[in-house]
């Protein structure tokens, strides 16, 4: 039996990739990969992350699965989305992934970059712990090498600078540093990945942001992040918070309680949300034809069943063509 191609519904953020996949996913007999926000994996992150509640019986993968001290890299999407679309299609279902992470969707179409990732902050300074806690150069080079020989074998003797980016490359990837040079896979051919891309017309996507920010305030988004600072984190030590929504609510927090300004603070996350959705918009524009996408435009006040059939005529089309 052949494999069911996947399907990719991509977009800027709450242009409502998330409902029109699930109304696409009853039709095709679909399981959903989110690949939407760093904060979609983590289980404690809610409401700031706009995460769907009713998943109307369709299976989601990569979805409020962390702990919030966990890591979950780029290189950690594409292992787990890969796995996941092999693992779906062995139950003759049809893998859709859905989001409109840049990066994320970047690894996933184009295949690991040419070159290693910067390190964070954070892993900077767990590798500087280890190695200063280890103290020994022969240890922590045997460390290395087991890691990557081929890369432990260019490192001089002593050179301590050395052993942080083989072993930082590691942790945030799992890959060998030595492995970024070999040619990248073009995946988007490998996986037979068929691209949607979801549009809103006029303004109408700066007014549903405008409504959508104001609604997770209600919702609680303030109270959600000062437990997290309660619990005592913060941007230095947690990546998840310098997204957007957390970290406008986290700078609120630092002033004084005098200085606080509500209505300032509705507009800062407006604003963030709005430049991020016009960044995704540029960058997909780039990507049209190296993703090969097709493009679809809807109107959210009408009915949307026309816009799922399409998005259904497009999947059961390529489903015969090569790509």
């Amino acid at each position: 039996m052949s494999c069911l191609n996947p399907l990719a519904i991509i977009g800027a953020t709450a242009v409502g990739k998330s409902s029109m996949a699930i109304n696409v996913a009853k039709i095709i007999g679909a399981e959903i990969i989110s690949c939407d926000s760093v904060q979609m994996v983590y289980r404690d992150l809610t409401i700031g992350s706009n995460r769907v509640v009713n998943y109307e019986n369709v299976p989601h993968h990569l979805v409020g699965f962390l702990d919030l001290d966990q890591q979950f890299s780029a290189g950690d999407f594409y292992r787990s989305c890969t796995h996941l679309i092999k693992e779906i299609q062995s139950r003759n279902k049809v893998p859709l992934i859905v989001g409109g992470a840049m990066f994320y969707l970047k690894w996933l179409f184009e295949g690991p970059p040419p070159t290693p990732l910067p390190t964070p902050i954070k892993i900077r300074k767990e590798t500087e712990k280890l190695i200063e806690e280890e103290d020994n150069w022969d240890s922590t080079f045997a460390r290395v090498a087991m890691i990557d020989p081929i890369y432990a074998h260019t490192i001089g003797f002593n050179n301590t600078k050395r052993l942080y980016r083989p072993l930082e490359i590691f942790k945030m990837t799992g890959k060998a540093i030595s492995d970024y040079s070999l040619p990248a896979t073009n995946s988007i051919r490998e996986l037979k990945v068929h691209c949607v891309q979801l549009q809103l017309s006029g303004n109408t996507l700066v007014d549903i942001i405008n409504r959508r920010c104001q609604k997770m305030i209600e919702l609680g988004l303030l109270s959600e992040v000062e437990r997290l600072i309660s619990k005592g984190y913060n941007p230095s030590n947690a990546e998840w918070f310098n997204s957007i929504g957390y970290k406008q609510c986290y700078n609120y927090f630092i002033l004084e309680e005098s200085k606080r300004n509500f209505d300032k603070l509705l507009v800062e996350f407006q604003n963030a949300t709005k430049k991020y959705a016009k960044q995704q918009e540029r960058y997909f524009k780039k990507k049209i034809d190296a993703w090969l996408i097709k493009q679809v435009k809807y109107d959210p006040e009408n009915k949307n069943e026309n816009i799922s059939q399409e998005i259904v005529n497009i999947f059961q089309s390529n489903q015969m063509r090569k790509i």
